[in-house]
Parts: structure tokens; C-alpha cells; sequence
């Protein structure tokens, strides 16, 4: 899918919070993971792995840290 972007400056957002987000992981700061979910209740993802379920925002944080805390090579 190609991504129509509004601006320049909402690219760079976007890149920003991805870059943000690896950053928690490479840093092993699992608090700081809170700040890129949504507000308890209203955040869900669906799992990478079979059953392939919808999380909860408490299990998708939780799913989230482990696999931070399981990742150390973060060049790939």
C-alpha cells in the first residue's frame, strides 16, 4: 500500500515514532513503552502468532515488553 502523505512535517512525525519506538526497545526502557500505547482500555492489537487473537492494552503491553526484553540484535 502506498501512503499519501498530507505534509512533509507528518511524514517525519511518523518516522519520528517508529524510531522512537525502537529506541525503547534498543535502550531496554520498558516504562517508556507506555508512551507510545494509547490510554488503558482503548488501545488493542492483534498477536503476531497463532491464534492470532485481539489484545487487550494490558496484554498487548505486556506481549510488547517480552519482546523487547527477548531482542537484543536491533541492526536487522
Amino acid at each position: 500500500m502506498l501512503v499519501q502523505w498530507q505534509s512533509d512535517k507528518e511524514k517525519k512525525d511518523v518516522v519520528l515514532v517508529i524510531i522512537g519506538f525502537f529506541e525503547v526497545g534498543k535502550n531496554k526502557d520498558p516504562p517508556a513503552l507506555g508512551s507510545f500505547l494509547s490510554v488503558e482500555g482503548s488501545f488493542t492489537k492483534f498477536d503476531e502468532n497463532p491464534p492470532y487473537k485481539r489484545q487487550s492494552s494490558e496484554e498487548a503491553s505486556v506481549c510488547e515488553q517480552a519482546a523487547f526484553a527477548n531482542k537484543s540484535d536491533y541492526t536487522h
